[in-house]
């Protein structure tokens, strides 16, 4: 097990990119970002597709040709398999209920595939696609759900983490096939939707399973070496400190879209608060927590129902007073997600051994 020294050092590193790296992170973040860019640029035909509106724009014009009702209502429904919603509530249930293992790896994918993902948005810059079209209109109710940048998908790239990442972790076939076309289905969805062109979704597709299989088997020799998975999450903290560094100090141009600047602003302090959160909650688990997750069925229900509000409404009820607090600047938004992780990684599961006991005491009582 990692020791308090082998956090005082994990912090360490953190605050040595935070301090003694920002020249080193602004010169990084510019050759990454030009990178990208030059390269799409050079590439005439991936060019005219993501900001012209050629490649796979007609795919999308004939996605809203055959547009129902009825369609209208089961995508928008299947487009939540990507939500943060959706992937909040399955990651604490694994990480409460089922195995906490797995449900850090859940976390883990997830961040890992958010970082990269959101920092492609707002390095690649690529405008949606009814803004490319003006002959495209998105499905009413899509839009309010398709915050920043078109490349790439966000949902797409969600997906993997909360569907696919616990049915590989627990090698079971049938649930791999089911959560990978479920995968398909809400990467079709936002292409039906209007919302995202073919490329975007594949590369929320591409970045989600890379992100899945690179952590892998760290997770797997969590049994022997449980200390990987600490440094896995402090190695996103690094990563997304990177991102709030670009955020922070790199020269955007003064066409960036306001609202999609603010996006991946907050993004960043998310995605670095989230981390620095889980790997907290992981390291205090191991070396003095270790809470169960075993108990009877509705006691499971009770833990999870109610541990669940509580981080919703930490969601909802810390927004206003932490944005005023810190001047609408997006380090509230991070430090509110920081307290609704550690909430859910260490406060809430301080009561799990009481829930583990309730069917117990019930048993006892009844054969008394």
């Amino acid at each position: 097990m990692p020791s308090m020294e082998n956090l005082l050092k994990i912090f360490s590193v953190l605050e040595f990119f935070s301090y003694r790296s920002q020249a080193a992170t602004v010169a990084f973040s510019h050759l990454l970002c030009y990178s990208a860019r030059e390269k799409f640029s050079r590439c005439g035909w991936f060019a005219s597709g993501m900001r012209k509106g050629g490649l796979g724009m007609d795919f999308l014009l004939a996605l809203q040709s055959i547009r129902t009702p009825f369609l209208n209502v089961l995508t928008l429904a299947g487009t939540w398999l990507g939500s943060e919603a959706v992937f909040l509530v399955l990651a604490v249930l694994c990480l409460w209920c089922l195995d906490k293992r797995c449900g850090y790896y859940m976390a883990a994918t997830g961040l890992l595939g958010i970082t990269v993902g959101q920092f492609l948005k707002i390095a690649c810059r690529i405008p949606r696609p009814w803004i490319r079209d003006p002959n495209l209109h998105p499905v009413e109710g899509a839009v309010a759900d398709a915050g920043g940048y078109s490349f790439p998908s966000g949902h797409s790239q969600t997906s993997t983490a909360a569907l696919l990442a616990p049915a590989v972790y627990r090698r079971r076939t049938a649930l791999i096939v089911l959560a990978s076309v479920l995968c398909l289905f809400t990467a079709f969805t936002r292409m039906y939707l209007g919302v995202h062109t073919p490329a975007d979704v594949a590369a929320g597709l591409a970045i989600g399973v890379a992100a899945l299989l690179l952590l892998l088997p760290i997770f797997r020799r969590a049994e022997e070496k449980p200390q990987g998975i600490a440094w896995v999450f402090a190695g996103l903290c690094v990563l997304s400190l990177l991102y709030v560094l670009y955020m922070e100090l790199h020269p955007f141009p003064s066409d960036v879209d306001a609202d999609n600047f603010q996006s991946a602003w907050k993004n960043s302090y998310l995605c670095l608060f989230s981390s620095l959160a889980f790997l907290l909650s992981y390291v205090l688990d191991l070396r003095n927590i270790h809470y169960p997750t075993s108990a009877v069925w509705w006691a499971q229900i009770l833990k999870a129902g109610i541990g669940i509000a509580g981080v919703l409404a930490l969601r909802v009820f810390l927004k206003a007073p932490l944005l005023a607090l810190f001047g609408g600047h997006p380090v509230a938004d991070g430090l509110r997600y920081f307290l609704m992780v550690f909430f859910g990684g260490t406060v809430w599961p301080l009561t799990f051994r009481w829930f583990s006991r309730l069917g117990r005491r019930a048993g006892e009582s009844s054969g008394t």
